[in-house]
């Protein structure tokens, strides 16, 4: 199984069970972005070592708009920067589903900001805070008055659902974990295979010496 924790995380029933409630309407579009910096870690300066704000911060928002919004993707269009050596600084991706909802990620690993997603309704909309662990959820009708609060319970550490899910699968003799299956690992590598092409975005090493002007 992928360890993609947040997919196991019990506050994200919540925010489920909110949404479809009908409390935002019919959701549409969402935003969601990811501030760390953390570039000048060593690891994420070379591109060999997996290096880059696509992988490390990019994939955790293009998780979150699946969990949302599914998988049925017709158009990717991206952008990103880099460094000098090649590794992608920051990005930002514009998802259009087949049903023409949308959904706008950004992400940088060179300054501190929010991490948070909204999601757009035909009724309200819905503000989540922390994407890498899901502590809030907040929901404003079409007037942005604020009509429900949630927060998350205390928990030990973010990690610890996803090592239950595993032990449980284990256990029970399962090959795969029902929170995150075979098949949708392999979409979303489908997914990032696609974006790491349309942005130029290569694993390799290069000399400094490369680089043009």
């Amino acid at each position: 199984v992928e360890a993609m924790h947040i997919r196991f995380l019990p506050f994200f029933k919540q925010i489920v069970s909110a949404i479809s409630s009908g409390a935002i309407g019919t959701p549409v579009m969402l935003t969601a972005s990811i501030a760390s910096d953390i570039e000048n870690i060593p690891r994420l300066q070379r591109p060999s070592l997996g290096g880059g704000a696509l992988g490390d911060l990019g994939y955790f928002l293009l998780s979150f708009s699946s969990m949302i919004f599914g998988n049925q993707i017709k158009r990717i269009q991206s952008t990103c920067a880099f460094t000098p050596m090649r590794v992608d600084r920051q990005l930002s991706l514009v998802l259009q589903y087949k049903d023409d909802r949308m959904a706008v990620l950004s992400c940088t690993t060179s300054g501190n900001g929010e991490s948070r997603a909204v999601i757009q309704g035909t009724r309200g909309y819905m503000v989540i805070e922390d994407l890498k662990n899901f502590s809030s959820a907040t929901v404003y009708d079409s007037r942005r008055n604020k009509t429900a609060t949630y927060k998350r319970g205390r928990i030990k550490s973010e990690f610890e659902f996803e090592m239950a899910a595993f032990a449980a699968a284990m256990k029970s003799g399962w090959k795969e974990c029902p929170e995150i299956p075979h098949a949708q690992t392999l979409s979303m590598m489908q997914m990032m295979d696609f974006i790491r092409r349309q942005l130029g975005i290569s694993y390799e090493d290069i000399q400094i010496s490369q680089i043009p002007n």
